[in-house]
């Protein structure tokens, strides 16, 4: 389990943080092996006097996944694709790349994505599906 919080420099709308939350959860599949998604989003809401002088900001949870059938798979490290020490030097400009690419590459996204999450899916058309993303990243 990882905890990753994401502060925009600009405030930005619900359909923003869902695309970056997706993004982000289909980066951590690709360098994981394993699908990935968030358990819990939360969010900061108004302040809120905790005592007099203490002003705090609210944490308001925005979405709560349901449970994911079967128990998640502890990683190992030699499991991993991309392990963490081993591209950390360069984590901010994969990340820039992924995100700047992930509009342009959204259909091509969406179809790996769409086929590694799904796990209930013949082995045929498991195979078919990751060769329409290879054939779309390719076009």
């Amino acid at each position: 389990m990882a905890y990753l919080q994401v502060s925009p420099q600009d405030e930005q709308t619900y359909e923003w943080f869902r695309q970056i939350f997706r993004d982000l959860a289909n980066f951590l599949t690709l360098a994981t092996g394993e699908p990935a998604y968030p358990r819990r989003v939360y969010g900061l809401g108004n302040d809120v006097e905790m005592r007099p002088g203490v002003v705090k900001k609210e944490v308001v949870e925005i979405f709560q996944a349901a449970r994911r059938p079967g128990s998640p798979k502890e990683l190992k490290f030699f499991d991993i694709v991309l392990p963490l020490p081993i591209i950390q030097a360069e984590i901010a400009g994969i990340l820039d790349s992924w995100f700047q690419n992930a509009q342009r590459l959204r259909s091509v996204y969406d179809i790996f994505f769409g086929t590694l999450f799904n796990t209930e899916m013949y082995l045929e058309a498991h195979f078919l599906s990751l060769c329409q993303a290879m054939r779309a990243f390719i076009a």
